[in-house]
């Protein structure tokens, strides 16, 4: 089995929500560490720090989102690393729901407000994936074109 092909949908689909969990992830662990996501939804004269902070969190959330599907991509596209995907996935997984039990409304912050911020990660989130799993996806082409 482990010599057999993977169908490239069900590749693409493992690598981009494998770049979804770990996106979201990231965003929650950020905000229960204590990075305002939203911090730039308030006076930015009064407080730039964290408004640096913010734009850092949201960067953080991209990169991680990215780089967990580009390297999803590459490892379901070599045999002998598929079982390394099944871990990033998983870790992904268990991620995401030990970080939703930490999860917490941020003080001074709407409900409307905080689920905005979170759509907002969640797509932030997806279209990072789609370029990871994008860019996974041609390095292979290329890797299997040279060698």
């Amino acid at each position: 089995m482990s010599s057999a092909t993977i169908p490239p949908t069900l590749a693409f689909g493992v690598a981009l929500t494998c770049g979804l969990f770990v996106g979201l992830t990231a965003h929650v662990a950020l905000i229960n560490a204590g990075w305002g996501l939203g911090a730039f939804l308030h006076d930015i004269v009064q407080r730039p720090p964290m408004s640096l902070r913010s734009a850092v969190a949201w960067w953080l959330i991209a990169a991680v989102a990215f780089a967990a599907s580009g390297v999803t991509t590459t490892l379901t596209g070599r045999v002998r690393m598929r079982p390394l995907t099944g871990w990033i996935f998983a870790a992904g997984t268990a991620g995401l729901a030990f970080a939703g039990h930490a999860s917490q409304v941020p003080p001074g912050v709407s409900a409307g407000t905080t689920l905005a911020l979170h759509l907002a990660a969640a797509a932030l989130s997806g279209l990072m994936a789609l370029a990871g799993t994008y860019v996974g996806i041609r390095l292979l082409q290329g890797t299997r074109r040279n060698g």
